[in-house]
Parts: structure tokens; C-alpha cells; sequence
């Protein structure tokens, strides 16, 4: 795992020695990787929902095309499952580093929806060995970044034998270097 610079930073998985780009990344059955460079930046996957993350590697990633040579690693989010029920929470930390998340979720089996939100800020700090001081008087060169992510996913029985489902991801992020 490597990262490009401060928090918010492009984070990167390599397995098996190659690069970024042959590690191919599903979420919920659909390929996630950028389809111009065929990286996936992990520091846009925000952990509120992820119930299992699963790591295929060796021979067997090759069933998986040229874009897994590396490995797959295959990342599952939780399901809604029983009465609608509301979970929040929130935490905070050292460098003015903030966050919240939310998820409304419920169903059985004819139906289920699932909504979460989440955001997360934080100042940073100056990773760089030279540049502004902390109390020099000048200002800092703290290297802070925002994270916001809504993921919907619902579906439901249409028939005995068929079901249809949607999910829906959305990521925000901003990121100072």
C-alpha cells in the first residue's frame, strides 16, 4: 500500500510486486477501477459501508483478464437487512481532523434500500521538511483535504425467480499538496 503525499493523497494497492494498475478492484460485482489508467485510488473508499473485503491472489486472479495480473480484490458492502433502523456517528481527532457518517438502512426479501453519507475533513499537517514553521509567524503549510461519499443501494423481488438491484456511489474530494 503506498501513498502519494499527505491525507487525501492518491493510496494505491500492489500485489504480488505489480503495479497498481494490475490489481483490479470490484465493489459489489462492478469493476471500479479508472478506465483511463486502470488504477483504483482507495483513499476515495470510505469504510462506513464495507462489510467484507476479500484478496484473490496467484494463478486464479488470471480469470479475471490482463487489468488482474496482480491480484483482485473484491470489496462487499453491507446489506440491508431487517427493520429500517438509523445509525449515526461522528468522531474527532488531532489536527482539527473531523468526521461523520450516517446510514439509514432496512429490508427483507422482497425489498431493501440502504442510503449512507459521510464526511470527513481534517487541517493536515506540513510534511514538508522545509517551509513555514509552526509559530514562525508565517502561515503554515499544513497539507489538510475533504472526503464526502453517498452511497445508495436498494432492489427488490419483481417476480419469484427475478430480482433487480441498483447501487449508486458518489465520492467528493479535495485534497491540498
Amino acid at each position: 500500500v503506498t501513498r502519494t503525499g499527505s491525507t487525501g493523497s492518491l493510496v494505491e494497492v500492489r500485489l504480488r510486486g505489480a503495479e497498481a494498475n494490475h490489481t483490479l478492484v470490484i465493489v459489489d460485482g462492478i469493476q471500479a477501477n479508472d478506465t483511463a489508467n486502470g488504477q483504483f485510488d482507495f483513499s476515495n473508499l470510505a469504510a462506513e459501508d464495507i462489510e467484507r473485503i476479500e484478496v484473490i491472489r496467484g494463478p486464479q486472479s488470471g480469470l479475471y483478464g490482463s487489468g488482474a495480473v496482480g491480484g483482485v480484490i473484491n470489496i462487499s458492502t453491507k446489506k440491508a437487512r431487517g427493520p429500517l433502523a438509523l445509525t449515526v456517528r461522528s468522531e474527532f481527532g488531532s489536527f482539527n481532523t473531523r468526521e461523520l457518517g450516517a446510514r439509514l438502512a432496512g429490508g427483507n426479501e422482497n425489498g431493501y434500500i440502504a442510503m449512507s453519507g459521510q464526511i470527513r475533513t481534517t487541517d493536515g499537517f506540513n510534511i514538508s521538511r522545509v517551509g513555514p514553521e509552526p509559530f514562525s509567524g508565517f502561515s503554515r503549510d499544513d497539507d489538510g483535504a475533504r472526503l464526502g461519499s453517498f452511497a445508495l443501494n436498494a432492489g427488490g423481488r419483481i417476480a419469484s425467480n427475478a430480482t433487480i438491484d441498483m447501487t449508486l456511489r458518489h465520492v467528493n474530494k479535495f485534497a491540498r499538496r
